[in-house]
Parts: structure tokens; C-alpha cells; sequence
């Protein structure tokens, strides 16, 4: 099914992220990649890691002190975790935020992936 580029610019244009769950110990953002033609891009986490091994999961991590913003991280993770050009992406806003069991609180950061 073809993915509406223009809907879902409208319906993130100007949205503002809501926060889940107070008492979250650390930030940390992931990309939800559009890709037009395909959907949407997921991962699968190394066997061999400490934390989430094996998992399915969006790209993203931790938002480090160097990060300008969700944004950057999640487009810094996405560029190291799976090679992604940030070129080619074209941001288009943020979901909900929301804390997790295991102590992080996430913003997720939606876009929109050409040229790959």
C-alpha cells in the first residue's frame, strides 16, 4: 500500500510531542524511517549484545550531551547503528514520548528516507 507522503506531513506538521511516564532515568531517541515504497525500516539487534539482544527494534539510543536535539540523535544512531546518509532523510516531526521498563525515557522521531 502506497504511504501518503503529504498526510503525513500534515499530520506532523507543528506537532508537539507529549511525555509519558515521569521518572524516566535516561533520554534516548529512535527514527521511525519511512521509506515511500517499502514502509517502515526496522532492525534486528545483535545476539551478542548486553541489552535487547535479539530484539526487532527501530534504530536510535541514547541522546548524548553532544546532541543538538532528539532529532540529531536519532539521526546519528540511525547513521552508526545501520549506515543511514542523513542526506537522504527528510524529518517530519515526533510521536509521543514515552518511558520504559528498563529506565530510558524515548522520543520517537518520525521521517520520511529517499535515495537509498
Amino acid at each position: 500500500m502506497p504511504i501518503d507522503e503529504e498526510g503525513l506531513r500534515r499530520a506532523l506538521r507543528g506537532r508537539k510531542s507529549q511525555g509519558k511516564g515521569p521518572g524516566a532515568a535516561r533520554a534516548a531517541a529512535v527514527l521511525v524511517g519511512i521509506e515511500p515504497a517499502r514502509g517502515v525500516w526496522l532492525t534486528r539487534r545483535s545476539e551478542h549484545l548486553v541489552h535487547h539482544a535479539g530484539q526487532v527494534a527501530l534504530p536510535g539510543g541514547t541522546v548524548d550531551p553532544s546532541d543538538a536535539s532528539p532529532e540529531a540523535a536519532a539521526l546519528r544512531e540511525a547513521e552508526e547503528e545501520i549506515g543511514l546518509d542523513p542526506q537522504s532523510v527528510e524529518l517530519l516531526g515526533r510521536l509521543d514520548d514515552f518511558a520504559t521498563g528498563t529506565g530510558f525515557h524515548i522520543t520517537p522521531v518520525t521521517a520520511l528516507i529517499r535515495g537509498t
